[in-house]
């Protein structure tokens, strides 16, 4: 269960438009190592599924409702994220 507490701050590493969605990719480097393929993770708030690794980065697909509904719609590589 979510606590509403950020636990970490990441950054984001890459956006690609994967239509109608995006793929994201957020580096969290301590994370990366215990974190699950498939696991939840909130990102400022809005749950999302890890997909796949990249390198120190998990990355997460979000589809264009969350992307409209979000502020992740907005992220530019070099953001910065709260992660629960």
């Amino acid at each position: 269960m979510f606590t509403g507490l950020v636990e970490r701050l990441g950054r984001v590493s890459a956006v690609n438009e994967e239509p109608p969605g995006r793929r994201i990719a957020i580096e969290a480097a301590d994370w990366s190592a215990e974190t699950p393929l498939g696991a939840s993770v909130a990102i400022n708030g809005c749950c999302l599924t890890v997909v796949a690794f990249d390198g120190p980065s998990l990355v997460f697909q979000a589809g264009p409702e969350t992307l409209l509904r979000t502020n992740l719609g907005r992220l530019a590589v070099g953001s910065s994220v709260n992660l629960e």
